[in-house]
């Protein structure tokens, strides 16, 4: 499903962005 495939990408970005601020 594109929808949960782009929700799971959105997802994974923000944890991203959250890890490198947590640094």
């Amino acid at each position: 499903n594109l929808v949960l495939w782009a929700r799971s990408e959105l997802i994974g970005y923000a944890v991203n962005l959250l890890q490198a601020g947590a640094e």
